[in-house]
C-alpha cells in the first residue's frame, strides 16, 4: 500500500491469491512454503473496511496476472460447500450430486470429489432439518389460513396413529380442496376423475396391502363401489407387450379396439387382431373390455377418454414443486393452479361460440363424415342412416344412436347430424352441455 493509505487490520484483511493466513494454512504445503513467494506479485485484490458504512473499499485490484488456472481450491472444504449449497438444497431436497458438481464447475471452475459433495449435502440437510420441522409445525396454521381466506374449502391433516400412540406427532397426509374448485367441478364439469395407483393407496390408508393383494380393479370396487372404472390403454399396451412379441400393426388394432364405440365394431377389430396373433388376443382379453373399450363405457359421463394422460400430465406439471419443502410445495402448486384457472378463463373468453375449440374440432370431423351418409327411412323406431356398409338407427327424441358416439361425447355424431339436416334442424342445438 502507498503511504496515503491507512493500514488494514488483520481482522479485515482479505487478499485473493494469498488470503488471510489461518492455523490450517501453517500446517499445509501452501503455508509452509509461503516465504518463497513474492506476495507483491501474488496479490490481486486488497480491501479495507469502510469506516462510513458496513461495506468494504477496494484499495488494490490487479486484473492481469500470470497465475495458471486452478481446478482445486484447498479452501473449498466440506463446511464451506455445505453453506454454499444450503439454499439450493432447501429449495430442492432432491438436489443431485451430479448437479452440485456441475454447479461448482460452471460457477468456479472447480472439480470436487463426489464423496466431498455427499458430505456437504448431508451437512446442509442436517442444518436444514430444523427448518423442515418448522414447516410441518406450521401446517395447521397454513390450513387455518386457507379456511379463512377461502371459506368453504376442505383442508384435512392426518397424523400417524402409531406415532401418536407413542406420544409423537408425525405427519402422514394432507388433503386440500378449494371451494372454487369444488363448486366448479359440481356445476361445470363431468363426473370424471383420474386416479393413480398411488392416490388410491392413500385413499385406503392402512389397507394399502389390499391393493397389492387383490389388484387395482377390485380395489376400486371396494373404495368406489358405485363408480364405473376405466383402465388406461397406455398402461395396457405397456404391460401387454411384456409377455409376447407385439408388432406395430397389433398395437394399432389394440387402439382401434379401444376406440370402437359399439360392440360389433369392437368384435371386428378383435377378429382382425386374432388373425395376426391368437396369443396376443387372449392376453389382451385378460383385461375386461368393459374397463378399456368405449363400446362398453357408461354414457352418463360425456367423456370417451381411454387413457389417463391428463392425470399423468398433471403429475409432470407439478414435478418441480414436489421436490420442495412441504409449505413451499403447497404454495407453488396453489399458485400454479390459480394461474392455470385464470389462463383457462381468459382463453374461454376468446371462444367464437358457445362450445370449446376441441368440441368444435370433433364436430367438424363428424360433419365431414355426415356428408357421406344417407337417410333411408323413418318411423317409430327412428331413422336408419347408412355410410358405406355401416348402418345405424338414430332416435332423436331419446338423443341416441346405435353407434353410441352421441351418448358417449354429448356431441352429435355423423348419423344424427345427417338425420337432423334431413329434418332441416340445426345439429349444433343438440350438442350436450
Amino acid at each position: 500500500m502507498g503511504d496515503h493509505e491507512e493500514p488494514i487490520s488483520d481482522q479485515y484483511q482479505c487478499e485473493l491469491g494469498i488470503d488471510c493466513e489461518s492455523d490450517s494454512d501453517k500446517s499445509s504445503d501452501y503455508g509452509s512454503d509461503a516465504n518463497k513467494y513474492d506476495f507483491e506479485e501474488l496479490e490481486l485484490l486488497r480491501m479495507q473496511k469502510d469506516k462510513k458504512g458496513p461495506g468494504f473499499k477496494i484499495k488494490t485490484l490487479k486484473t492481469k496476472h500470470n497465475c495458471e488456472d486452478a481446478f482445486e481450491n484447498p479452501r473449498a472444504k466440506t463446511k464451506t460447500l455445505a453453506q454454499y449449497f444450503k439454499s439450493k438444497v432447501q429449495n430442492n431436497p432432491k438436489y443431485k450430486i451430479k448437479d452440485m458438481k456441475l454447479d461448482l464447475k460452471n460457477q468456479f471452475s472447480l472439480n470436487e470429489h463426489n464423496s466431498t459433495l455427499k458430505r456437504a449435502k448431508r451437512i446442509a440437510l442436517q442444518q436444514l432439518q430444523g427448518s423442515f420441522l418448522d414447516d410441518y409445525n406450521r401446517l395447521e396454521a397454513y390450513a387455518n389460513e386457507i379456511r379463512k381466506s377461502n371459506p368453504g374449502s376442505n383442508v384435512v391433516i392426518n397424523l400417524s396413529k402409531d406415532a401418536m400412540a407413542e406420544g409423537k406427532r408425525r405427519f402422514l397426509r394432507m388433503y386440500i380442496c378449494f371451494n372454487a374448485m369444488k363448486v366448479g367441478f359440481k356445476q361445470g364439469l363431468g363426473p370424471f376423475i383420474g386416479l393413480d395407483g398411488t392416490f388410491l393407496i392413500i385413499a385406503r390408508g392402512n389397507y394399502w396391502w389390499l391393493l397389492h393383494k387383490i389388484g387395482l380393479l377390485e380395489a376400486v370396487k371396494t373404495v368406489l363401489p358405485l363408480s364405473n372404472h376405466r383402465f388406461c390403454v397406455r398402461y395396457i399396451e405397456a404391460n401387454w407387450s411384456k409377455g409376447i412379441k407385439i408388432s406395430g400393426e397389433m398395437k394399432k388394432y389394440l387402439w382401434w379396439s379401444a376406440w370402437s364405440t359399439y360392440e360389433e365394431d369392437f368384435k371386428d377389430k378383435l377378429k382382425n387382431l386374432g388373425e395376426l396373433s391368437v396369443d396376443a388376443t387372449k392376453e389382451l382379453l385378460r383385461y375386461p373390455p368393459q374397463n378399456w373399450c368405449r363400446s362398453y363405457f357408461d354414457t352418463l359421463c360425456k367423456n370417451q377418454m381411454v387413457d389417463n394422460i391428463f392425470t399423468e400430465s398433471f403429475n409432470s406439471w407439478i414435478l418441480e414443486a414436489k421436490g420442495k419443502p412441504i409449505l413451499k410445495m403447497l404454495e407453488d402448486i396453489r399458485i400454479k393452479v390459480m394461474n392455470r384457472l385464470r389462463e383457462t378463463e381468459e382463453e374461454a373468453r376468446t371462444w367464437g361460440g358457445e362450445f370449446s375449440p376441441n368440441c368444435m374440432k370433433l364436430y367438424a370431423a363428424y360433419l365431414k363424415v355426415a356428408n357421406l351418409c344417407t337417410v333411408h327411412f323413418n318411423g317409430e323406431t327412428g331413422y336408419e342412416v347408412s355410410e358405406g356398409d355401416d348402418r345405424h338407427i338414430v332416435k332423436l327424441v331419446e338423443k341416441k344412436c346405435t353407434c353410441r358416439s352421441w351418448q358417449l361425447t354429448g356431441i352429435t355424431c355423423p348419423y344424427s347430424i345427417t338425420t337432423l339436416k334431413y329434418k332441416r334442424e340445426d345439429p349444433m342445438t343438440e350438442i350436450s352441455w
